[in-house]
């Protein structure tokens, strides 16, 4: 649905992106992640037609969006991170007005109920905006990129604000709006992306570093690391004597139920017995023994802080 090729930009003699090439397809939640200033808000900016990049072209629904904005912007719902409110208004005058800014001139109160409902603001949808939360706020920001029944949705740190249930509201939106759209997630809530995204971009100094599958990235940095868990009389010294033979310890620290130890084989081989049998015979008892997965926060801080991930 959307194509990006070889897309660059420079403001005067500096250049702020390089040859960026990717592609977002129907029904996709592509997670586009990156430290600030690493280039995600100019890349939307052209993305949503507002910037013109130096040379490369966006193609949306094989249309180049440079010739033809006005067909991008019929079909595209966009949210910024600072939602553009106006606080003297109220909610449902607001998404009438900002209906008819988009052209919907048929059951226009159908659509703006719709998006109200949506977005849990059937509440507050007679109040002003000027008086509403944070949180309510964003409400009305991601209803007006909704109006119109938009195909693509950019979404810029679309949680900002909201307290953990309507976190979990806007999450299932979210997720069942790309069922059927397409939608760019921007934000630096990693454990966001990992609940909402299959696909991830990551993006620094203005290039793209990682462009591929969720499950794939996170096996790059994943380590054979087991976390266990040991109660009883232990000796502990004796333990972490034993268990070097076949493991490396990397982590031992005391909880309330024992200690919980973290260690990874020096081989491939299956250490599972050994480890059992190494427990009881120093006259612990093995409550947990559970690999220990990567997040996407050790992939991203692994990626951009110290070059580790390729």
């Amino acid at each position: 649905m959307l194509k990006v090729q070889h897309l660059n930009l420079s403001y005067g003699s500096q250049q702020v992106l390089f040859d960026l090439n990717f592609s977002l397809n129907q029904g996709e939640i592509l997670g586009f992640l990156g430290p600030n200033g690493a280039g995600k808000s100019s890349t939307m900016r052209i993305l949503t037609g507002y910037l013109k990049p130096s040379s490369g072209q966006v193609l949306f629904l094989d249309k180049d969006i440079s010739e033809d904005p006005i067909f991008l912007r019929k079909h595209l719902g966009y949210l910024p991170e600072t939602a553009p409110l106006y606080p003297e208004l109220k909610v449902a005058e607001y998404l009438s007005w900002v209906a008819e800014l988009k052209g919907i001139v048929k059951n226009t109160s159908q659509e703006v109920d719709k998006v109200i409902s949506e977005c849990g603001l059937s509440k507050v949808k007679a109040k002003l905006i000027g008086y509403l939360s944070k949180g309510y706020r964003q409400r009305v920001g991601l209803a007006q990129a909704l109006l119109g029944n938009p195909k693509l949705i950019i979404l810029d740190e679309p949680t900002v604000g909201l307290d953990p249930a309507q976190v979990r509201e806007i999450r299932d939106l979210i997720k069942k709006l790309g069922q059927e759209k397409t939608i760019l997630l921007s934000t630096h809530i990693l454990s966001e992306v990992e609940l909402l995204c299959k696909r991830v971009i990551i993006i620094n100094q203005g290039r793209i570093l990682a462009d591929e599958d969720l499950e794939n990235l996170l096996k790059k940095v994943e380590k054979t690391l087991y976390v266990l868990l040991v109660a009883g009389e232990v000796d502990l010294e004796k333990l972490k004597l034993d268990l070097t033979n076949q493991c490396e310890i990397h982590k031992i620290y005391k909880v309330e139920d024992g200690h919980i130890l973290e260690i990874s084989p020096k081989t491939k081989n299956d250490i599972r017995s050994f480890v059992f049998d190494t427990v009881v015979k120093n006259n612990g008892i093995l409550l947990e023994f559970y690999p220990k997965r990567s997040s996407l926060e050790e992939v991203f801080v692994k990626m951009i802080y110290r070059g580790e991930v390729h």
